[in-house]
């Protein structure tokens, strides 16, 4: 819809009235959760706790970028499915998942829209 770039401003890049739910709070405590439980899991390090938040904040950012690029047309949507899967699978690994278990994840949490496998890993030693 023509409104969808305006709608998504109010509801999460301007701050609610003094006085209203800020419905964001819930979302990033959602993912929080989520870190939590691939900490849990054992899929993330678990050295030191205080970075779930950390975590839950560069995936929080790096969503909302890609979405502002796509909402602006700053990004065609192959490209942002493309960035989205990739950034996903080398947060993930980053955070210590390994990265079969992080393209599964990836894969599955993407479905069809991504198009295109996460890019792999550079070689061990390697620098990207």
């Amino acid at each position: 819809s023509s409104d969808l770039p305006e709608t998504y401003r109010a509801m999460f890049t301007d701050l609610p009235p003094a006085g209203d739910h800020d419905a964001g709070a819930g979302i990033f405590q959602r993912l929080t959760a989520d870190i939590t439980r691939c900490r849990a899991d054992g899929r993330f390090d678990r050295d030191d706790p205080a970075l779930t938040q950390v975590w839950a904040g560069e995936i929080w950012t790096m969503r909302h970028g890609l979405v502002t690029l796509a909402l602006t047309g700053l990004l065609p949507q192959e490209q942002v499915q493309f960035l989205l899967s990739d950034m996903t699978y080398r947060l993930a690994v980053g955070y210590g998942d390994a990265p079969a278990a992080a393209r599964r994840s990836v894969e599955a949490g993407m479905g069809d829209r991504a198009g295109h496998q996460p890019a792999a890993p550079p070689a061990e030693g390697a620098r990207s």
